[in-house]
C-alpha cells in the first residue's frame, strides 16, 4: 500500500472503533488486542510513516486487521477492498 492509502485506511479503522464507543488509546503490553490498544496503533502508524518505517506500519496494518475480522467488526471483504 502507498502511504496515503495506509493514512486513510488507519484513520477510517480509528473513526469506526470511535464510532463504536472506543474512547480510550491506550497501549496494553498484556492484552494487545484490545480495541483501545488498536486506536493506540492506529494513532502511532502516521508517526511510524513519518519516520519512513513503511514495512512495519504494513505489518501493524495487519494485524490490525486480523483482530478487526476476529472481533467480527470487519469481514474480510471489506478488508480486501481496504487493501485494494
Amino acid at each position: 500500500m502507498e502511504i496515503e492509502q495506509i493514512l486513510s485506511v488507519a484513520k477510517k479503522y480509528d473513526n469506526a472503533l470511535l464510532n463504536m464507543g472506543v474512547s480510550e488509546i491506550i497501549r496494553e503490553n498484556e492484552n494487545t488486542e484490545s480495541l483501545s490498544h488498536i486506536r493506540w496503533m492506529l494513532n502511532e502508524i502516521p508517526n511510524q510513516l513519518k519516520e519512513n518505517k513503511i514495512e512495519k506500519a504494513n505489518r501493524w496494518l495487519g494485524f490490525i486487521q486480523g483482530v478487526l475480522w476476529v472481533r467480527k467488526i470487519s469481514t474480510i471483504h471489506e478488508l480486501k477492498d481496504d487493501n485494494r
